[in-house]
């Protein structure tokens, strides 16, 4: 890895039952919050978009958004795995993500793994859904 950084997730494992694929819908606030607040350069890859809640926000505020999943939740590309991108897609210098809590930290490595220099990484985290 070319990061020197070490990411610990606390509390990303309940001991009550998780949903399959630990799929859990982004809160629309989170959307609302993140384009209120950041302004980003280049368009936006979002490899766990599942039901599109971060990915059409972005795309009606004029970003160029790509959406992909691994897993067919009705929205983007599907059967498209994350880890097995090797680099960031032509034109796309942003990461913006909810993915499964339980691959959190394989996330956030990943990304900074095939994150090109000046690229930006945003990941929603939701406390309520540990």
């Amino acid at each position: 890895m070319k990061h020197d950084k070490t990411f610990i997730t606390i509390g990303a494992h309940a001991k009550c039952e998780r949903e399959k694929h630990d799929f859990y819908s982004t809160d629309p606030r989170a959307a609302e919050q993140l384009l209120a607040n950041v302004k980003f350069h280049g368009g936006i890859y979002e490899p766990c978009c599942g039901k599109g809640c971060l990915s059409i926000p972005l795309a009606k505020a004029g970003y160029n958004v790509l959406s992909a999943d691994k897993f067919d939740h009705g929205f983007g590309m599907s059967g498209v795995d994350f880890f097995q991108t090797k680099k960031m897609p032509d034109g796309y210098a942003n990461i913006v993500t909810n993915p499964p809590y339980n691959r959190t930290t394989d996330f956030i490595c990943h990304a900074l793994d095939i994150l090109q220099d000046g690229g930006g990484y945003w990941h929603y985290f939701s406390k309520r859904n540990i």
